[in-house]
């Protein structure tokens, strides 16, 4: 199944979580970050340098996962 954004992809995730518990969890999840562009999350998430989420947003707001989807094109 394909996602469409980042977060409907963190759906069923219980936070706090670490990186690599959320990797086992959806690591395999693919998410549509451009148009006909798709990254798994474990591809996405490799690009954060952070260990521990709090919440989505954590997960969205990384720097490095911003910068990894804008050079998908």
């Amino acid at each position: 199944m394909a996602y469409k954004s980042i977060v409907s992809a963190l759906q069923g995730v219980d936070f706090p979580v670490s990186k690599r518990s959320l990797v086992r969890q959806i690591g395999d999840r693919e998410v549509e970050v451009l148009e006909g562009k798709m990254m798994s999350m474990r591809e996405i998430l490799r690009a954060c340098e952070h260990d521990n989420y709090e919440s989505p947003r954590d997960v969205t707001a990384c720097p490095g996962i911003a910068s990894k989807v804008r050079h998908a094109a």
